[in-house]
């Protein structure tokens, strides 16, 4: 079989999605986070080790992680979404 051609079609957004994979919660990710006692070091947690963007000016609530985690969710999928169509 001639590997030239393999997976030209939709290897980069494969590639893509198995880089987004990585950065899914792992066992020893949920064990650091059952060690927190705070928002704060969630918050801090998921920015040193998830890549997740500083919230300045806005105080640490549920409400504000969620909203960022949404936010970070849809830049991904807006990133994928013309390469799939």
């Amino acid at each position: 079989m001639d590997l030239t051609y393999f997976n030209i079609d939709n290897g980069y957004a494969e590639g893509i999605l198995r880089g987004y994979r990585l950065n899914f919660l792992k066992d020893e990710d949920y064990a650091k986070i059952k060690t927190l006692t705070s928002l704060e070091e969630l918050w801090t947690f998921l920015q040193t080790e998830k890549g997740y963007p500083e919230m300045e000016g806005t105080e640490v609530t549920i409400q504000a992680i969620r909203n960022q985690m949404k936010l970070k969710l849809a830049g991904e999928l807006g990133t994928l979404r013309p390469l799939i169509f």
